[in-house]
């Protein structure tokens, strides 16, 4: 419509400066006052197409209004990853499922993101489809539902439900992971999304960034505390170095973090249940420190953890776990990937130390929004004779 809309003011233009050759000075300011007309009536044409469309000046056009009056911005966004499996059962992030072969959705998220007022944004996300686990019927839940308040660069303040800012692999975004499942210390260790608030914030141009979380506690969906306490969550991180390498963004990152939570009746991995208990009482206390590596083509993360366990009915004893992942860009479209995980449940047994080897390769058709994953698992479970082997292929499609 507005290409329209200036093709038919360039035609009359021109027509105009047609006519006006040989023409007396009082029909040439005639036909220019005529064209001025036009030119308005033209002006609040476009004007009333773009409220129409919810467009406002230099955006592009949108169809999605927003309901609130001081709303400035809402977008809609969401993934999909659909995934087929093959081969042996596996480590822990598989305990309870069969080693049959399968097709399956490992994430169908919908998501509904902006600003407001202009110091204001959040976030709503939908999952249809979030587990590993074997369903016999999909649910939706919600996973993010938050506000955050971003009045300066080094303040931010979000409340509602998110991840605590600690660890690396598991808070971001699963679009950007870069094996097709996290590791299993990720997986046991970092905590799942709490309901609370957090303030956090950058410093040094950013180069020095802080966080500090205050948490329920009882993971995702549960809009209650088990006590008076709550999972406290600080983070400090550091970018050590920016800059450029084979025409690529590069950097050194460094974090480090903790977690405190003194807990009645929480769901835990099972490995750290009292024998004949449910739920984990007593206290937990987790520490954890990573970095992240680019240099050109290769990307390096590292991440080590240890969890301190001391349950209110039994001995206390010491979990601990972690990663090392590279992966190389062979071409811009192609990017092959090794990793190293482990994993002890509780370094007071001597049969419960898991090993991983990961090996893989990603065709990226347009980036993380649309690639292909294929993942080799070779592992050494605890409990198991034998080493188990697992194949992983991911298709995943954001928008």
């Amino acid at each position: 419509m507005k290409r329209l809309i200036v093709s038919s003011l360039l035609l009359t233009l021109g027509t105009a400066a047609h006519s006006a050759d040989g023409a007396s000075p009082s029909s040439v300011e005639d036909r220019l006052k005529k064209l001025e007309q036009e030119l308005q009536a033209v002006q609040k044409e476009n004007l009333e197409l773009r409220r129409e469309l919810g467009v406002g000046s230099g955006a592009t056009a949108s169809f999605v209004k927003p309901g609130a009056r001081s709303a400035l911005e809402v977008r809609l966004g969401g993934y999909i990853q659909t995934q087929a499996e093959f081969g042996d059962t596996g480590d822990a992030r598989w305990t309870g499922l069969s080693s049959n072969d399968r097709f399956y959705v490992r994430r169908a998220r919908a998501s509904i993101f902006g600003s407001f007022l202009e110091k204001f944004t959040y976030r709503m996300e939908t999952d249809f489809a979030g587990a590993l686990g074997q369903q016999s019927a999909l649910r939706a839940q919600l996973t993010d539902g938050w506000v955050s308040y971003n009045p300066y660069d080094f303040l931010n303040v979000r409340v509602g439900q998110f991840f605590p800012t600690y660890g690396w692999e598991k808070r971001l975004s699963p679009m950007l992971e870069q094996s097709v499942e996290l590791s299993l210390a990720t997986d046991r260790f970092l905590p799942d999304r709490q309901l609370g608030i957090q303030v956090g914030g950058g410093v040094f141009e950013k180069r020095l960034g802080y966080y500090l979380g205050v948490f329920n506690g009882n993971n995702v969906n549960n809009n209650f505390n088990d006590d008076d306490n709550f999972q406290i969550v600080p983070r400090l991180e550091v970018n050590a170095w920016r800059g450029k390498m084979a025409d690529r963004d590069s950097f050194i990152n460094f974090g480090v973090n903790a977690t405190f939570s003194d807990d009645t009746s929480i769901a835990v991995p099972s490995e750290w249940l009292v024998p004949g208990r449910t739920t984990f009482s007593g206290y937990r206390t987790g520490l954890a420190a990573d970095a992240q590596i680019r240099l050109g083509p290769v990307d390096i993360w590292l991440e080590d953890m240890v969890l301190f366990l001391d349950p209110n009915n039994g001995d206390d004893f010491t979990a601990y776990g972690g990663y090392a992942q590279a992966t190389y860009l062979i071409t811009p479209k192609i990017q092959a990937l090794a990793k190293y995980e482990y994993y002890d449940a509780n370094n007071d047994e001597s049969d419960d130390f898991t090993q991983t080897g990961t090996f893989g390769i990603a065709y990226l058709f347009k980036g993380d929004n649309l690639k292909v994953m294929l993942n080799y698992l070779l592992m050494d479970v605890a409990g198991e004779d034998d080493l188990e082997h697992k194949l992983l292929l991911r298709l995943q499609a954001g928008f």
